[in-house]
């Protein structure tokens, strides 16, 4: 009897737990709305707090969307699209469009599903609603679910400068201000080009590399070119002013009424802006001193052109002297013809070919010519570095601005 017992002591065993994994079978089938309810990611339960992570920044709030079942308070097995916006009382939302949260097990396996966190920097102390949107994506796109609110004081932040919103950096700007920096280019880029054609005129071995056409057109049309040259040489520097006092990215020292040293000190202390002031002046004291190599070429060309014009007159009045038998030298004295003079029984008397001025030096030439090439290359290299740098100080100036 005792082993016949013994023996049947498993077999209950085994029949009391296929019971309870029958009644648990049961159970669920008879409870669909239960089983149903488990696996709807629509019935979910929502709620907004302040985390518990604590930062050095008292503007920068962080905010925990929890989500779990409505019925069974257990997180759910679906991921959610989880956004959060933030206002002060009645004004408009902080944020130009709510910041997409994280879910924190994703990188913290302590934590579990279905917490999402995210950050927003307010930008003054005072009573703020946080507003969390939950939806569930789809394959044509996300249904919102919920919207859930919660509204906490903020007493210990600090009222932000500068017009941003949250963590987004607006940089603002104009259609007026890109047309007018694109025609200060443009003013530039035929400046330059209108210099190379006087260079041409003035330079005398630059004048024997034109044809005789060539030459004589551009020489026809000096005139036309030196004043276009000189209007594009003024717009580029009062477009240049305009934008120095207006568009750098700090502040512009000597650009106001206080020429004083100390403001560029100061300036120079913040971020980027000792490399991007030094190289915005260094353009401009290279594209004066091109503009005064320009000043010497141009009047160099006058004198060549004109020297030209007295040349062909010359030539001209040579060939009636021929005819009348009175010759010149060399060096415009006159050379009598005995013979021609004793025959007609006159003297023969000749006006002095009018004197040129002297023109600049060859050296001196080749030396302005030098300038505005370099200088060409050097205000190139200044925009260079002027348009790296601003985009590193407009990235410092957010990064201040949002750290408060």
């Amino acid at each position: 009897m005792i082993v016949t017992s013994a023996r049947r002591r498993p077999v209950a065993a085994l029949v009391t737990m296929a019971a309870v994994l029958l009644g648990t079978v049961a159970a669920l089938l008879l409870t669909p709305g239960a089983a149903a309810a488990a696996e709807n990611p629509e019935n979910i339960k929502v709620t907004v707090a302040r985390s518990d992570i604590v930062t050095s920044n008292p503007n920068n709030i962080t905010m925990d969307i929890t989500i779990v079942n409505k019925d069974t308070k257990q997180p759910p097995v679906y991921r959610y699209g989880v956004f959060l916006n933030a206002r002060e009382g009645d004004n408009e939302s902080i944020l130009e469009e709510p910041e997409n949260c994280q879910q924190v097990s994703d990188n913290d396996p302590d934590v579990k599903p279905g917490v999402y966190r995210c950050s927003v920097i307010v930008n003054n102390p005072g009573a703020w609603t946080f507003t969390a949107f939950v939806n569930l994506p789809t394959e044509t796109g996300q249904k919102q679910l919920q919207v859930v609110e919660t509204t906490i004081d903020i007493p210990d932040a600090v009222v932000l400068e500068g017009q941003f919103k949250g963590l987004r950096y607006v940089v603002e700007g104009s259609s007026f201000e890109v047309f007018l920096l694109q025609f200060h280019v443009v003013l530039a880029f035929v400046w330059l080009i209108l210099a190379a054609a006087i260079a041409f005129i003035a330079v005398p071995r630059l004048r024997r590399m034109l044809s005789t056409l060539a030459l004589q057109t551009l020489e026809v049309r000096r005139s036309v070119l030196t004043s276009g040259m000189w209007v594009c040489f003024g717009g580029t520097l009062i477009t240049g002013l305009w934008l120095l006092a207006t568009q750098t990215a700090y502040d512009a020292p000597f650009a106001t009424n206080n020429f004083s040293f100390t403001d560029y000190d100061n300036i120079t202390r913040l971020p980027y802006a000792a490399m991007y002031f030094n190289a915005l002046y260094l353009k401009i004291l290279v594209f004066l001193v091109m503009g005064g190599a320009n000043m010497v070429l141009a009047m160099e060309a006058a004198r060549q052109a004109q020297a030209a014009q007295d040349a062909a007159l010359a030539d001209e009045d040579e060939i009636d002297m021929w005819a009348t038998g009175v010759h010149f030298d060399e060096f415009g004295h006159v050379l009598h013809d005995e013979t021609a003079a004793s025959a007609s029984g006159r003297t023969a008397v000749a006006t002095r070919a009018p004197t040129v001025p002297v023109g600049v030096s060859q050296r001196a030439l080749w030396a302005c010519v030098a300038v505005m090439v370099g200088g060409t290359g050097v205000v190139g290299l200044c925009v260079t570095i002027l348009k790296y740098c601003h985009e590193l100080i407009e990235t410092a100036n957010a990064a201040r601005i949002l750290g408060g």
